[in-house]
């Protein structure tokens, strides 16, 4: 919806129009700010609901609540009623305007009811307190850095930079950028400056505006256990996703669906059909086998939705310095170009909204990985290095039938599920359930790095908990992390740079939570997401419903041949260049890139990709 920024404290002269300038792009159709001394908000605004009368900050009736916001509540119409019933007078059609009264009535208790996706900033001159906070799964960034005597908060980092903070390198989070593909959250690869947690609020006072008080509002209490049979789950997810697609669809301007031809974005868009709308899809067309366009143009066809093709070729490796600028946080994989060119696509058009099936996977089971660690306490001690054994002499095509990956595993992927097999016993909680989706071992990222550096920065593993077993607590850190550092980060900040909203409506809180109280073994069954697949039946044609998953990923070993991928890692990773930087050992590097562009298989590729974003994000940012 649009981009905030401001300070608590003492600030440079003139920052907030640096700031707002620099976030023009999320917001390019207005702009507000406030200033309550020593305290500062504004924001850039994207028309999306009330496109004439929203306009930022919206404010409680005696003027003495502001708030900015940069997001959608979905359940603002129902908020709104149960305001008005309080006595508060509201004058637009515009979501966020339910916040400043919202607080009034219940403080920070206002959060856990607000269904939605949203990053706000509120000043409270009753109290003299000044509010900073982030919807529950991190769908909306907010980062904040201490700069001389101010704390300085934006949606992007480019806003902080623009007020004159200089961006520089964290070397001591480069190990978790190796290891998982992003830094996790509250942390970035930028020294000093941080992002608010999901779920979380920050106070600020004004006898110490810069000193944050950070305060968790979203409970990570133990669902109630659902008592049904699986038949009345369906029904429930049925009446969910009837209740929460409306909601995800509250727009004045066009709205865009990306479309995939799997079962999440084809159920997402059957769901609207329902509703009577008819929105543009949209279905990236990528090489070989990990292409699904013509399973999704032929799907929108017979909704009877406008269809475009995407195309996304080995040339759009060449928009990877851009994308990699305007991503800010470095993420490591290669795909972030197609979901830039499917934002792209869909805003040239003039939309303004764009849904996708984002968060089904960890709702409901979608990983390789969530099943795998499940497989691997199953087998127990003995069974462990028995299914190892036979992972060795399996032949590479059968093995390969078993990847989720088109691509196949190869043998670095079947090396990488042999070696956790046989060390999943010694393995500590944490690393039995990031094994199979990281990058590179803490042992391989030590002998990437340059000895120096290893040793003055040796791998450190996040806390973990696993109080409530290993499986759930693995589920609970993918909502705390992996959803959206890694999965929702993508879309957000690709759409964003070209004006354009991302909404996950399986993100919906009462479908989101209803998820969570399902049991495991309903999610992983049969392949995964097995409960959602029966709904799924009940919805779609079999062809769609019963087709094999396959991960939606970047088809590195088809553009390994071509000049635009092989001329930008020459460049980025040459020895030359790698021993200017001083982080890694330039040889051992070199033999990684060397083995990936001769085997073409995928996770060395994949490995070189990350490598070579961390490059490029040095390039723009913050060189060592």
């Amino acid at each position: 919806m649009c981009g905030i920024f401001g300070y608590a404290g003492e600030a440079p002269e003139g920052c907030v129009a640096r700031m707002g300038a620099a976030l023009r792009h999320r917001g390019p159709d207005g702009e507000g700010s406030f200033t309550a001394a020593p305290f500062a908000a504004g924001m850039t605004r994207l028309a999306i609901l009330d496109p004439d009368g929203g306009r930022q900050p919206f404010r409680s009736e005696d003027g003495r609540i502001q708030v900015v916001c940069n997001g959608e509540i979905y359940n603002w119409r129902e908020l709104r009623a149960e305001l008005q019933a309080a006595g508060h007078a509201f004058h637009t059609g515009c979501d966020c305007e339910v916040l400043p009264h919202a607080w009034e009535e219940w403080g920070p208790g206002m959060f856990p009811r607000l269904n939605g996706m949203f990053a706000l900033a509120l000043h409270d001159a009753h109290q003299e307190r000044f509010i900073l906070a982030r919807d529950r799964y991190g769908q909306k960034p907010l980062y904040h850095a201490r700069h001389g005597e101010a704390l300085m908060f934006a949606s992007e980092i480019r806003a902080l930079a623009a007020a004159g903070l200089p961006p520089q390198f964290a070397p001591h989070h480069l190990r978790s950028y190796l290891t998982l593909r992003y830094v996790p959250e509250p942390e970035t690869l930028f020294d000093g400056i941080r992002i608010l947690p999901a779920g979380h609020w920050m106070e600020l006072r004004a006898g110490d505006p810069a000193a944050g008080i950070v305060h968790r509002w979203h409970e990570d209490a133990p669902p109630v256990p659902f008592s049904g049979t699986p038949d009345e789950a369906v029904e429930e997810l049925d009446a969910l996703l009837r209740a929460a697609i409306p909601r995800a669809l509250q727009s004045d301007v066009p709205v865009a669906v990306y479309l995939s031809g799997g079962v999440d974005s084809s159920l997402l868009a059957e769901a609207i059909r329902e509703t009577g709308a008819a929105p543009r899809t949209f279905s990236l067309a990528l090489p070989g086998p990990a292409d699904e366009s013509a399973a999704a143009e032929e799907w929108a066809r017979e909704l009877e939705f406008p269809f475009t093709r995407v195309e996304c070729g080995p040339d759009a490796l060449l928009d990877l310095p851009r994308v990699v600028a305007q991503m800010e946080v470095p993420v490591g994989d290669a795909l972030i170009v197609a979901f830039d060119r499917l934002a792209a696509a869909a805003s040239s058009v003039g939309c303004k909204v764009a849904l996708g099936g984002e968060g089904a996977d960890e709702l409901f089971g979608g990983y390789s990985f969530q099943r795998l660690l499940r497989t691997a306490g199953r087998l127990g001690a003995l069974g462990r290095p028995a299914a190892a054994a036979a992972l060795q002499v399996l032949p590479a095509g059968a093995l390969d039938r078993l990847s989720p990956f088109p691509a196949g595993l190869g043998s670095s992927g079947r090396r990488k599920v042999v070696e956790y097999l046989r060390g999943f016993g010694r393995a500590t909680p944490w690393w039995r359930g990031v094994a199979l989706r990281t990058l590179f071992t803490p042992a391989e990222a030590g002998a990437l790095l340059d000895p120096a550096f290893a040793r003055d920065h040796p791998h450190r593993e996040p806390a973990f908990d696993a109080s409530r077993g290993l499986l759930d607590g693995h589920w609970r850190d993918q909502f705390r992390g992996w959803m959206q550092d890694w999965s929702l980060i993508r879309q957000e900040r690709n759409g964003m740079a070209h004006s354009l909203e991302f909404r996950a409506p399986f993100l919906d809180h009462p479908l989101a939570d209803f998820a969570a109280c399902l049991p495991p073994d309903w999610k992983l069954r049969r392949g995964g997401k097995w409960i959602w697949r029966r709904l799924a039946a009940k919805r779609l044609p079999a062809a769609i419903a019963h087709r094999p998953k396959h991960p939606f990923y970047f088809p590195l070993e088809a553009f390994a041949a071509s000049p635009p991928f092989r001329d930008l890692v020459h460049d980025h990773l040459s020895e030359d260049r790698l021993r200017r930087r001083a982080l890694f050992d330039p040889a051992a590097v070199q033999n990684l890139v060397h083995r990936a562009f001769r085997s073409r298989e995928f996770l060395p590729l994949k490995q070189v990709a990350a490598l070579l974003i961390l490059d490029l994000w040095f390039d723009t940012f913050a060189s060592p």
